[in-house]
């Protein structure tokens, strides 16, 4: 198996999948004794191990060939995304959501995003996001979290932090000194071609 700078000696097909395409996360990489045990559990003994380690591996061979179905990613370039952006008032950064393989949820990923360096960052300190409910209108309320807050993850690397929320979301920011800044998450293109009309403004003329 193969190693390389601080990442730990990687011991099966997921592990090398993982560190090769997601190098800025701590995947921690199986440990022998812990392969050594899910194995076992799964039928293996001393007589048949590496068979059965072979048999893992090419498990997960034909699932990463396949293709996994990846969601928040971040932009990068190449990628075919192309992110959007708020302003923050009177701050070096801005809000910045894309897509990241959600539509199928009809979500929206989004994190901060410095204007100064170009690069993403985690949740500046005392900022805040949280749900603005839309009388009417389903609404999860409240504030909002990351996904790593959600997984219970620390540590974790800078720029690398980020929060989905449904397709026309309305949302504040909260940090302080500053008053509550409000934007709205726009709605996703409809994707089976169903030409929808839209409303247009109308003065009293007589409609033939």
């Amino acid at each position: 198996m193969q190693t390389g700078g601080a990442l730990p000696t990687l011991h099966t097909r997921f592990d090398e999948f993982a560190n090769e395409h997601y190098p800025n996360h701590d995947w921690g990489a199986v440990s022998p004794n812990d392969l050594k045990t899910y194995l076992q559990m799964m039928g293996a003994g001393e007589s048949n191990f590496e068979e059965c380690l072979y048999e893992y591996n090419h498990g997960w061979d034909e699932l990463v060939d396949g293709g996994f179905t990846v969601v928040g990613e971040k932009p990068h370039p190449g990628d075919g995304q192309t992110p959007l952006i708020f302003h923050i008032p009177n701050s070096q950064y801005a809000i910045r959501i894309w897509s990241g393989g959600m539509e199928q949820f009809r979500q929206f990923c989004l994190d901060f995003y410095d204007l100064a360096t170009g690069n993403p960052v985690n949740t500046p300190y005392g900022f805040e996001l949280w749900d603005v409910p839309r009388p009417g209108a389903y609404s999860f309320g409240g504030k909002l979290f990351t996904w790593e807050e959600t997984f219970g993850l620390s540590n974790v690397p800078p720029g690398e932090e980020k929060y989905s929320v449904p397709e026309g979301s309305r949302l504040s920011l909260k940090r302080p000194g500053e008053p509550p800044f409000y934007f709205e998450i726009p709605a996703m293109p409809v994707e089976n071609g169903i030409p929808f009309a839209h409303a247009v403004p109308f003065h009293g003329h007589n409609i033939v």
